[in-house]
């Protein structure tokens, strides 16, 4: 009931300003398409921010744990090819990079 009302201009948005619809409504509040208004607290448009993560693990990274994974899955006496086998091989040969065993699970 009350959008309505606000939408038909007959209650206030709270900001002291009667509004007639809810475009209004919103540029009183602050909002815009892209989030907060430039002058709405301090707080500027939003921008999306990247599309990938910068905590990702690198491709090169990745490929070398299938590569392993494939090996471990033909080789291994024992048929290990989890996450921990694959951990246990990379500091066996050296790598310079070992991913955690959690990350291991995600790739």
């Amino acid at each position: 009931m009350m959008v309505s009302q606000v939408r038909d201009g007959i209650l206030s948005a709270g900001c002291g300003v009667v509004v007639s619809g809810v475009a209004e409504h919103r540029a009183a509040l602050g909002f815009s398409r892209g989030g907060f208004a430039a002058g709405a607290g301090g707080l500027g448009g939003s921008t999306g921010g990247g599309r990938v993560s910068p905590q990702r693990t690198k491709a090169g990274v990745e490929q070398r744990v299938l590569v392993i994974r494939r090996q471990l899955r033909t080789k291994s006496d024992l048929g290990e090819y989890g996450p921990e086998a694959i951990h246990r091989e990379l500091q066996q040969r050296g790598e310079r990079v070992v991913p955690a065993v959690a990350t291991l699970v995600r790739i």
